[in-house]
């Protein structure tokens, strides 16, 4: 983006609406499909950026900051929903307490995949990045000692950025069950959405329809374009043993998120 529009969507940016609705993870989860397909309905405004990070990486650039990445409010109309989507949202620490600050009734999606497939993705998408050099089991066996003092220094100084907890906290985003009770704590349950990722790529019609009378917006709209979006074809098959490792450690936490949610994955 050049200097002077920079500029121009600085000064502009007390005229720009705030998001009402967020899909804020989780990542490898699907955010980049059902965020696509959720922009498509005439009553949702197409916002060109997806991941802008305000709320865990720059919140100390202010709300205006925020705010300039959004339309003119005049654009808005006669549209009712503008979004952002930010799978780090869901993980980050503070970015509830911020979000709930700054929009206390927004409408928050979440998506979730098998914890287990979700860490496999992730993973091979830092290989591809060139972020990790380890081998899979031995990048899951080295989360603990990698980020958990990455994550302390995250609790104890909101405004610490950290890299590395980002690119290989690879377990610790699977544990859904924490990262939603950090959300309850701010949001009542009526302003989340939590969907599964395979019924959205099985039956993205029906999902999308719930999402938008979450949205409150007209759900007789059919989506034109459900092609999966930020598919990583270069994943390879991870061994056996990587997968038993990961089922034994995600299977409490996966109880206590079904029977919080009341619902049975199937994971």
């Amino acid at each position: 983006m050049n200097i002077f529009l920079q500029k121009y969507y600085a000064l502009t940016a007390p005229l720009r609406p705030l998001p009402n609705f967020l899909v804020i993870g989780a990542q490898k989860s699907g955010t980049t499909s059902l965020f696509h397909y959720i922009c498509q309905h005439p009553q949702v405004f197409t916002n060109n950026y997806k991941e802008i990070h305000f709320f865990d990486l720059h919140y100390q650039l202010g709300a205006n900051w925020y705010r300039s990445h959004f339309p003119l409010g005049g654009r808005l109309l006669p549209r009712r929903y503008i979004g952002e989507a930010t799978p780090y949202y869901f993980c980050h620490p503070h970015a509830p307490r911020r979000i709930a600050a700054l929009l206390p009734t927004v409408k928050l999606i979440v998506i979730l995949r098998n914890p287990v497939e979700r860490a496999i993705s992730h993973y091979f998408h830092e290989k591809k990045k060139g972020r990790e050099q380890l081998s899979l089991l031995e990048a899951l066996q080295q989360e603990e000692e990698r980020c958990t003092g990455e994550w302390q220094k995250m609790l104890n100084e909101p405004s610490y950025l950290s890299q590395t907890h980002q690119s290989f906290s690879y377990k610790q985003r699977g544990i859904y069950i924490e990262q939603l009770q950090r959300y309850w704590d701010f949001f009542s349950k009526q302003q989340m959405l939590i969907l599964e990722s395979s019924r959205l790529f099985t039956e993205p019609l029906a999902v999308l329809k719930q999402v938008f009378d979450f949205l409150e917006i007209d759900s007789s709209i059919v989506i034109q374009d459900v092609a999966v979006k930020n598919a990583n074809p270069s994943k390879n098959a991870a061994p056996p043993e990587v997968y038993a490792y990961l089922e034994q450690f995600f299977a409490p936490h996966n109880e206590m998120l079904q029977n919080a949610l009341g619902q049975d994955f199937g994971w």
